[in-house]
């Protein structure tokens, strides 16, 4: 019966996202996705989704959620979708804490080493750069030098 009731609530959702799809190719993007999040009802209908959006932060988190594959515009099926998706992952995580606790550790470990990656990079840039400099550096000593000697330069 609550299964029956969430699939009612993602078929009022899914007209609520038709009506935001300005262009009409059924799809949404995301300021039609968080515009249509500033609606009380749709507010009210991810509530009892169990996903709340009533912050825009929270709307714009649950946007790039959806937007798994950093799709530019989501498809309103998908959409009811992955909404669906994510509240029954939601149901199995409450269930099975062990499961969630090893995400939540995973996505930490995943962001530790893209942090790291981007560090060492960051570094090896700016060594490059510096190389770079010093290169310019006697690049422009050694002709400074040829134009004062040929008296094409003073200073």
């Amino acid at each position: 019966e609550k299964e029956e009731v969430q699939r009612i609530e993602l078929g009022l959702l899914g007209e609520i996202f038709h009506e935001a799809d300005n262009d009409g190719n059924g799809t949404v993007s995301k300021a039609e996705f968080l515009r249509v999040c500033n609606r009380l009802d749709v507010q009210a209908l991810f509530e009892e989704l169990d996903l709340p959006i009533k912050r825009g932060r929270l709307a714009a988190t649950l946007y790039e959620v959806l937007a798994a594959e950093d799709e530019d515009d989501l498809a309103i099926e998908t959409i009811l979708d992955r909404c669906l998706q994510l509240k029954q992952d939601g149901r199995r995580m409450t269930n099975d804490m062990t499961l969630f606790l090893l995400n939540v550790r995973h996505i930490h470990q995943r962001q530790a080493c893209m942090e790291e990656r981007l560090e060492e990079q960051l570094r090896e840039t700016r060594e490059s750069m510096n190389q770079r400099l010093d290169q310019l550096h006697d690049q422009f000593r050694e002709l400074k030098g040829l134009l004062l000697r040929h008296g094409t330069f003073s200073i």
